[in-house]
């Protein structure tokens, strides 16, 4: 049975911790401060091991409803998704940092959209509230505290993401992703542009 999940494809978002890496290495690109370089760094690592996982969970969902697939591969999917939500929050976290702190360079911060659908309260609020249901439910697995009809992981539905009360779904995450995507490759065009 063919299922019809709505799980939209990103494998066309290259990868930049890698070219920044290089960059940094070989043309002395970035931040000259260590800690600005770590900070804008780790941003663009983050969105890419959230990419990463976005990817790795859609192709083992999307296998899992191919005839003669097993429940391993939902049950991998799962994690990769549940990884995913983890890394986006902690990327929106050193966004937001990189965007207020007031020692970066303007022309950096102006490079950067303003009106991100991913830094608005109601998709941050999402972000959080089910990278946070991720992480109670761990607790509270590990405190032998869950009842029979409590889920035990992010369930896969056909265009969303669920745990509990909680939903995202694979359209926004796939936006919001693309926004965060963006915003490193601009970083990383920033500082390749404007090397010491």
């Amino acid at each position: 049975m063919k299922a019809d999940l709505k799980i939209p494809d990103l494998s066309d978002l290259s990868k930049v911790s890698l070219s920044f890496a290089f960059s940094r290495i070989f043309l002395a690109s970035g931040p000259e401060s260590y800690a600005q370089y770590a900070l804008v760094m780790n941003y663009i690592r983050l969105v890419d091991l959230a990419v990463a996982e976005y990817q790795e969970g859609r192709e083992l969902a999307l296998r899992y409803w191919e005839p003669g697939q097993s429940l391993g591969a939902m049950i991998r999917a799962s994690g990769y998704f549940e990884a995913c939500l983890s890394n986006v929050k902690r990327s929106l976290n050193h966004l937001k940092v990189i965007r207020s702190y007031k020692d970066f360079p303007p022309e950096l911060k102006g490079r950067l959209p303003r009106q991100l659908k991913v830094l608005r309260g109601s998709a941050e609020k999402q972000i959080t509230a089910i990278r946070d249901a991720i992480q109670h439910l761990e607790r509270d697995i590990q405190n032998l505290d869950v009842k029979q009809d409590n889920p035990i992981c992010l369930m896969l539905e056909f265009e969303q993401l669920m745990l509990g009360n909680y939903s995202i779904s694979y359209q926004e995450l796939s936006e919001w992703l693309k926004e965060l995507h963006q915003c490193a490759t601009k970083i990383h065009g920033y500082y390749l542009k404007n090397r010491p």
